[in-house]
């Protein structure tokens, strides 16, 4: 996989498509499945990642 970091978050992809989003604020891990906040974020990342 690749990893993506974000003020808030590192995040590492795996190869089956599922995500983890470590987030610095609150200093855990979320899981492949992170909260909607976080999966919203994310998946703004990673469209101006694929951009």
């Amino acid at each position: 996989g690749y990893g993506i970091l974000l003020p808030e978050y590192q995040i590492a992809v795996h190869p089956t498509g599922a995500f983890e989003a470590y987030d610095y604020r609150m200093n855990e891990l979320e899981a492949v499945r992170p909260s909607p906040e976080v999966a919203g974020e994310v998946l703004q990342a990673l469209s101006r990642f694929y951009r």
